[in-house]
């Protein structure tokens, strides 16, 4: 922690292992540590294209039944 405390304002210390990264960063006399996982963000990505297309698919299928129930009218 003292060593991260050091880093000049701005600077960042960066560490990959495989397919984790993590990095480091010293501002205003906070420190700021943000870690990524390249299998975990294509899970994720993964995911918000299968929720996209779900969701497009039921607005769909909700406007193909309020089409059909204003022809009913």
């Amino acid at each position: 922690m003292d060593s991260l405390l050091k880093l000049p304002e701005g600077a960042a210390y960066r560490e990959s292992n495989d397919r984790a990264h993590v990095e480091a960063t010293h501002q205003g006399g906070v420190i700021y540590i943000t870690g990524t996982c390249d299998s975990l963000q294509r899970q994720v990505e993964y995911y918000e294209a299968l929720y996209h297309t779900a969701r497009n698919a039921l607005e769909q299928k909700q406007d193909e039944l309020n089409r059909a129930e204003e022809g009913r009218r």
